[in-house]
C-alpha cells in the first residue's frame, strides 16, 4: 500500500513537471496568429518584474532534503553489502526474489540519492520547482521501500524503522516547506 503511495507521488510530480515546463513555455512565447499586421505601431512591452518575499521555507527544505539523501545513500550501501552477503549460491537459490529485489533497491536508492541531492541543491538555490519536487518524491519513495527491504523481508523491523522513517519523516516536511514557496521558484 506504501509503495503504491509512493508511485502515486512520484507521478503527480512527473506530471506536474511536464505541465509547469509547459505552462512557462507557453507563457514566454509570443503567439504570432495574434497579432494584427494593419497596425505599423510598435508595440513596447513592460519587463515583468515580480516582487516576491523570501522567506527560509526553501532553504530548510533544500538541507532537509540533502539529509535525507544523505541516508539514502547509507541505505544503498547496505544494500550492496547485502547483495555481497548473499553471493553464495545456495542463498541466491533459495532466494533469487529477494535478491532481485535488493538489486533493485539498490540501484533505485543511488538514483533517489542523485535526484535527491540535485532537488536539494535545486531548492535551497530557489530554482527549478519541479525538480527538486521530483527528487524529494524518489526520496520520500526510497524511504518507503527501505521500510519494505529490511524491515519486512530482511533482518528485522527494527533496521528498516531506523532507516526508513528518518527519510519519510525529513522528505515529508521538504515537500511541506518547499511547496509553501513554491512562489519564490525562478
Amino acid at each position: 500500500m506504501l509503495i503504491f503511495i509512493g508511485f502515486i507521488v512520484i507521478l503527480f510530480s512527473v506530471i506536474y513537471a511536464v505541465l509547469a515546463i509547459w505552462h512557462d513555455t507557453r507563457n514566454g512565447t509570443i503567439d504570432q496568429t495574434k497579432q494584427e499586421t494593419t497596425e505599423k505601431v510598435p508595440v513596447i512591452e513592460e519587463p515583468k518584474t515580480r516582487t516576491v518575499h523570501k522567506t527560509g521555507f526553501p532553504i530548510a527544505g533544500g538541507i532537509l532534503t540533502i539529509i535525507a539523501a544523505s541516508i539514502t545513500f547509507f541505505v544503498a550501501s547496505l544494500a550492496v553489502v547485502e547483495i555481497v552477503s548473499c553471493v553464495s549460491a545456495y542463498y541466491i537459490g533459495q532466494n533469487i526474489a529477494y535478491v532481485i529485489f535488493v538489486v533493485f533497491v539498490g540501484i533505485w536508492s543511488f538514483l533517489a540519492f542523485g535526484l535527491g541531492l540535485a532537488g536539494g541543491i535545486f531548492s535551497i538555490r530557489r530554482s527549478h520547482f519541479a525538480l527538486s519536487i521530483v527528487g524529494i518524491s524518489l526520496l520520500l519513495v526510497t524511504g518507503l521501500v527501505s521500510i519494505l527491504e529490511f524491515g519486512i523481508l530482511g533482518s528485522g523491523w527494527s533496521s528498516g524503522m531506523i532507516m526508513g522513517i528518518p527519510i519519510i519523516i525529513l522528505t515529508i516536511l521538504s515537500l511541506i516547506f518547499v511547496g509553501v514557496s513554491k512562489n519564490e521558484f525562478i
